[in-house]
């Protein structure tokens, strides 16, 4: 996905009203006329710069992933480039930090990018591969990280965990500020106070071992 600097005023416009509507109505109930009409652009321009509302919902998840993987890459890569092994706690927190600063950077958008991420994981799985697609560079090496820090776990164990991990950081995001949550606020303290305590459910949950024979 291109930096939004290099897109038009209109594509941008199409993504922000595309990325406000899946997070609200999902992918079935999103139509490509009521999002022009919502957008203010014609159908026509919609089609024309992203053609199907396949495509266009890949384009909204795109924007999302290349962003956040590019903050998570560089210190996973740091790790991975490491001769020891790293404890899993910097693995994951070098894993959740990102995305929930991501997600408060933009403080009108917080609400949407998480309600965006929380209903990808519901959409029909062939859109879910889509997705999943979009954050899979990171997620290759964070697999590889978490291989390296608790040895002891099968592949197979380790890929359910890893989705766990992906889902409850999620369902944090989509908590902000809700009474009685981890996320109460975009402060430094509380970001920083919720990564802790993320990483430590977190890495308590993978060391936990299977029972399964």
């Amino acid at each position: 996905m291109p930096p939004a600097s290099t897109l038009s005023d209109t594509k941008i416009k199409i993504l922000d009203t595309a990325e406000r509507m899946f997070a609200t109505c999902g992918f079935a109930g999103t139509t490509l006329r009521n999002l022009a009409r919502e957008a203010g652009v014609n159908l026509a321009a919609v089609g024309y710069h992203f053609g199907s509302k396949e495509d266009l919902f890949q384009a909204v998840a795109g924007r999302i992933a290349t962003t956040i993987m590019e903050r998570q890459v560089q210190p996973l890569k740091a790790l991975e480039m490491g001769e020891e092994a790293p404890s899993l706690e910097t693995v994951l927190t070098a894993y959740i930090h990102p995305g929930i600063e991501f997600i408060f950077e933009t403080k009108e958008l917080m609400h949407t990018r998480a309600q965006f991420l929380a209903r990808c994981r519901a959409e029909p799985a062939l859109i879910q591969e889509h997705v999943t697609e979009k954050f899979s560079r990171a997620n290759i090496i964070f697999f590889k990280l978490l291989k390296r820090a608790v040895p002891e776990q099968s592949e197979a164990e380790l890929f359910w965990k890893l989705d766990m991990v992906v889902t409850m950081l999620i369902r944090t995001l989509t908590e902000i500020g809700k009474p009685q949550t981890l996320l109460r606020s975009n402060t430094k303290k509380d970001i920083e106070y919720a990564v802790n305590e993320l990483v430590k459910f977190t890495a308590a949950g993978i060391r936990a071992g299977s029972s399964r024979v």
